[in-house]
């Protein structure tokens, strides 16, 4: 709605846009309700929700903090279907290509990061490591391993895998040893 108030209407002086208004008058009062039935469909999931906020992702179906990334029975993460939507995602791959930063051909061909990292922690041989928002921090954005459920530092300024840093450095510690070993 406030997309709608803010930034569509505004703007708008068509015919289309004076029907507009009017429908959104008759709108806001079933977001309300709307409201109501999602808070007391997450009521019941609050306290699983919390203990889990810090692998908890946003759905990007419904927009709420209701995806739990958990470590499965071989080690590996899987992100779970939304607790308040039921979106799932069909593998790894689709989860990851999902919460990654855009995409590796844009990536490769128009410069920028790529949607995803390599782990230093679980050495997954492939990149599992985005950079995104969880529950315990809504408004800031984390480096999580969606391979081995953990989060990390930041990304090593030589071997561009994500770790978490030796001492105080903008390295890992392999890449911080090397250096060393150089002296």
């Amino acid at each position: 709605m406030r997309f709608i108030d803010e930034e569509l209407l505004p703007n708008e002086t068509s015919d289309a846009a004076a029907e507009a208004w009017k429908l959104r008058e008759a709108i806001r009062p079933l977001v309300v309700r709307v409201r109501g039935l999602v808070e007391r469909r997450l009521g019941p999931l609050t306290e699983h929700l919390e203990a889990a906020s810090t692998h908890t992702l946003r759905c990007l179906s419904c927009g709420h903090f209701a995806t739990i990334l958990a470590a499965g029975p071989d080690g590996v993460g899987s992100l779970g279907s939304c607790l308040l939507c039921g979106k799932t995602y069909d593998s790894f791959t689709d989860a990851l290509e999902a919460h990654g930063m855009g995409s590796r051909y844009e990536a490769v061909t128009q410069g920028g990061p790529p949607p995803a990292y390599e782990c230093s922690e679980c050495l997954a041989d492939e990149d599992c490591v985005v950079l995104t928002q969880t529950a315990d921090d809504p408004a800031g954005q984390v480096w999580l391993c969606l391979w081995g459920v953990h989060r990390l530092e930041g990304i090593c300024g030589y071997c561009q895998r994500a770790v978490n840093f030796a001492l105080g450095t903008d390295m890992c510690s392999d890449c911080y040893a090397s250096e060393l070993a150089q002296f």
